[in-house]
């Protein structure tokens, strides 16, 4: 994760999912062998029966069970669907170890993510051999695949600043703006066009990226703000001339905007966490955790 990814991390959230939820298909986990559907809320959408996609025993990236999808060889226009829900946070973070049967097989999207009507996007494995990062606007090649080889999959989505970001092997290979319908991500799907070839899914990390306190910041500048958390006024310090402050909710709704200052009247603000996006002189926008009382 970059240095300014890390600065999106925001107050906890506290909820049943944890700050992060691992899922290996460990018997630990209360994960039994057979078919995935309906084990710990994983469900299927597909004409194939529930056993071609199931929790098998196999060399794994993380203990010693894992999610194996087969195919029959029937070609369906409709792709076929394995899927989790997602736990609701600003940021997340979602990833997977993931392989693929055979090349000149089928199709496949693996992490693919949606906001229950619209698609945000995922990463295109394409039975040619070559990997895309793929948006519902755009998409770009990030690489090849071998058969049988693990690849471990990350997708960020930011919901205050709209962005996604895709990782392969824990590079980032592509960012984009989140589609504009895009309202909250979550929902997780792995998918398939049945077309000759299966995969393998695995060691799954669903990350909650909202947690630093309220001092806590990773800067690439020399940026001191105060005091923080704030009643009223509040002061910029800066090692390049600050341009612009746009003060943003916890749901990406611009609250606030100011020009050439770095002392901002926020008296009127109601309580709550909200972000600073400050634009400097030397072209960069740095991102600042801010408190109201």
């Amino acid at each position: 994760m970059t240095k300014f990814l890390q600065l999106f991390i925001l107050f906890s959230a506290f909820n049943a999912f944890g700050q992060t939820q691992k899922i290996s298909f460990e018997a630990s986990e209360n994960y039994s062998l057979g078919t995935i559907n309906s084990q710990q809320n994983w469900k299927i959408d597909s004409s194939l029966d529930a056993s071609f996609f199931k929790v098998i025993k196999t060399v794994t990236t993380d203990g010693e069970q894992a999610v194996e999808v087969k195919s029959d060889g029937n070609f369906t226009s409709e792709d076929h669907y394995v899927y989790h829900d997602l736990p609701n946070y600003n940021r997340i973070s979602i990833s997977a170890d993931v392989k693929f049967e055979a090349k000149d097989g089928s199709n496949y999207y693996a992490l693919s993510l949606y906001d229950g009507s619209n698609w945000a996007g995922g990463f295109n494995v394409m039975f040619t051999g070559k990997i895309y990062a793929d948006t519902n606007d755009e998409f770009k090649e990030i690489g090849v695949w071998e058969a049988n080889k693990w690849y471990n999959l990350k997708i960020e989505i930011d919901h205050v600043l709209r962005k996604i970001y895709f990782y392969l092997e824990n590079e980032k290979v592509f960012e984009r703006d989140l589609y504009h319908a895009i309202n909250r991500v979550n929902e997780l799907n792995f998918e398939f066009d049945n077309d000759g070839s299966g995969f393998t899914f695995d060691h799954i990390i669903i990350q909650n990226l909202d947690d630093l306190s309220a001092n806590e910041f990773i800067s690439q500048e020399s940026i001191t703000i105060y005091p923080n958390p704030i009643v009223d006024f509040l002061n910029i310090s800066s090692s390049s001339k600050v341009i612009s402050v746009d003060v943003v909710d916890v749901i990406g709704r611009k609250v606030k905007s100011i020009t050439n200052t770095t002392r901002i009247n926020l008296q009127n603000l109601p309580k709550g966490v909200y972000f600073l996006k400050i634009k400097l002189e030397n072209g960069k926008t740095e991102i600042q955790k801010i408190i109201k009382k």
